[in-house]
């Protein structure tokens, strides 16, 4: 029926129905061309935005991580610096109180020494009178009583020489407890020193850890907020 109306058309208008027909087939053509690569295209874009998700999730997902073990390093450093300057004030405490037990007891052996020479020097006073005291009664005396001041005189002699070398062997050994003391207070006062240089040295390198952890944290915290608000002006 189509082509006996077509043929009832005058030539020109059958031709020019033909164009039309030909243009408008042409054009539905173009608009199924149109509509498949813009339907291509917005598969396309949807993909790219659900790999991007899945990008930005996963990257989310590292930083809080990597954040999450920064803020563990952080808590273990301090709790370290901590622990290292308990330690060195209780070490400190303790280097003190031996330094000044020390002290107190070299100045008691001091105090004891000079006390034992007070008392040699009396002994040796006291003997020397008796010697002296014997021989003038001797000499006023007779010549029963010659040998008992020979043997008193003998015995007191004897006493003061027994004193004598009693007192010398107490010096000598006050002496040397006195420069053992005094070496071990230099040897404390050498630790004290050395334990002061270590707590510097320790501190100097805790103070430079935390300050790298603290920078880390923060450009960690910057990328953190420019992948989750890209259009957003980073924190100052």
């Amino acid at each position: 029926a189509p082509r006996l109306a077509y043929s009832s058309l005058p030539a020109p208008r059958l031709a020019y129905s033909a164009r039309r027909l030909l243009t408008v087939e042409a054009l539905r053509a173009q608009l199924d061309e149109k509509e498949r690569i813009y339907s291509e295209r917005v598969t396309a874009l949807l993909e790219d935005r659900r790999l991007r998700a899945a990008e930005e999730e996963a990257r989310s997902s590292a930083c809080s991580k990597q954040m999450a073990h920064l803020e563990t390093s952080l808590a273990e450093a301090e709790r370290l610096l901590t622990r290292s300057t308990r330690d060195y004030l209780q070490l400190r405490h303790e280097s003190l109180s031996r330094q000044r037990s020390d002290t107190e007891a070299v100045e008691a052996l001091r105090r004891e020494s000079s006390a034992r020479k007070a008392d040699a020097e009396q002994a040796r006073a006291a003997a020397a009178a008796e010697v002296s005291q014997a021989a003038s009664k001797a000499k006023r005396g007779a010549e029963q009583y010659v040998a008992l001041f020979r043997q008193q005189a003998a015995e007191a002699q004897r006493e003061a020489n027994q004193l004598r070398e009693r007192e010398g062997a107490s010096e000598q050994a006050l002496t040397a407890r006195v420069k053992e003391l005094e070496a071990t207070l230099v040897r404390l006062r050498r630790t004290h020193s050395a334990l002061e240089e270590r707590r510097r040295l320790e501190a100097e390198g805790y103070g430079r850890e935390l300050a790298e952890l603290r920078k880390a944290f923060s450009r960690l915290e910057l990328r953190v907020y420019a992948g989750r608000n890209p259009d957003a002006e980073p924190p100052p």
